[in-house]
């Protein structure tokens, strides 16, 4: 059977099992890392599966899986749900090179002050070609503080989910309170030339904070 390996036609099969305590793991080289990780580890014949809990920049993920279909294919596939303050999020994300090429420079602009976050991800990384991997993510924002460097109006109370998908950030029905006032915001998908989103929003607003 040794000559059949990895039994891709079913001649036998080849499992192990093995517990990680404190991991740590860098997915790509420009990545923060994932640490103090904890779960349990298998293969089968060429796939790997790994399953557990970990933090990274903050952000505590109580259930993180990490898979590859086929090791010979070198994608591996990242799925994890964590929350924490939104700030360390957003922090995490102006660090990481790739994920700003993919969201776009504009991001550099952009701050948060309080606030908490619930974020889902979902990461498809080649590990042959990363910078041809596929991310899809929501996150979840409670009570947040937005501002725009530059633009000294900021949105606070911020309740809503934004989804990312194929490099487009979209939501709908976001509440917030804008220049001393109440707004329903949604952040869609655009066509214009240059812009891969837009903002709608409508409300009342204060008319003397705007001096």
């Amino acid at each position: 059977l040794a000559g059949c390996f990895p039994f891709d036609g079913g001649e036998g099969a080849l499992q192990g099992f093995a517990r990680l305590e404190n991991g740590v793991v860098q997915f790509m080289e420009d990545w923060p890392l994932a640490e103090n990780l904890t779960g349990t580890m298998e293969f089968f014949n060429a796939g790997f599966k790994g399953r557990g809990s970990g933090q990274i920049l903050g952000h505590r993920s109580h259930d993180i899986l990490v898979f590859f279909k086929d090791l010979r294919d070198g994608t591996m596939t990242v799925q994890a749900a964590a929350a924490g303050a939104m700030k360390d999020f957003v922090t995490f994300l102006k660090g990481v090179p790739t994920v700003l090429e993919y969201l776009g420079p504009e991001l550099q602009r952009l701050d948060w002050g309080a606030g908490y976050s619930e974020v889902s991800v979902d990461l498809s990384l080649p590990l042959r070609n990363p910078t041809s991997y596929k991310l899809e993510a929501d996150l979840k924002i409670l009570d947040g503080e937005l501002f725009v460097e530059g633009f000294s109006p900021r949105a606070t109370e911020i309740n809503g989910t934004l989804n990312l998908r194929q490099g487009v950030v979209t939501g709908e029905g976001i509440t917030a309170k804008w220049l001393n006032g109440p707004v329903l915001a949604h952040v869609l998908r655009t066509n214009e030339i240059g812009y891969r989103t837009r903002l709608d929003f409508d409300g009342e607003v204060d008319a003397k904070a705007l001096g």
